[in-house]
């Protein structure tokens, strides 16, 4: 944007075991040099089905949002994946490549989508 290069990046915790709620810090760069931040805490709504687009691509997404709808993150459903441990047990975990985040005042004229370089 207007030759900056412009980063963001999430944090997200998990505030209860199943994963109902989580704690969201979000940040965001200018050529590298932090620029501005905000935390929020999120709910998952259950009330819709979901869809994000990526690259033309077109996935089925799950949605946590602020009480007022202020913030919403869509994360690609995730994937589980299994893994047996050398000791025996059994590990699942899961993974959701993409997500869109929508903050509807104070980064409104980043809302648009940013390709994903790098993943962590």
């Amino acid at each position: 944007m207007q030759g900056k290069r412009i980063v963001a990046g999430i944090q997200v915790q998990a505030k209860d075991s199943a994963n109902r709620e989580i704690h969201v810090r979000f940040d965001l760069l200018k050529n590298w040099v932090p620029a501005d931040s905000a935390e929020f805490d999120l709910f998952l709504d259950t009330t819709k089905h979901e869809f994000i687009e990526v690259d033309d691509r077109k996935y089925e997404a799950i949605q946590y949002r602020t009480k007022d709808s202020q913030v919403k993150i869509n994360f690609r459903k995730p994937e589980g994946f299994a893994t047996k441990l050398s000791n025996g047990m059994e590990w699942t975990y899961w993974t959701s490549s993409y997500a869109t985040i929508t903050y509807s005042n104070r980064f409104k004229k980043y809302n648009r989508i940013l390709k994903v370089y790098y993943e962590k």
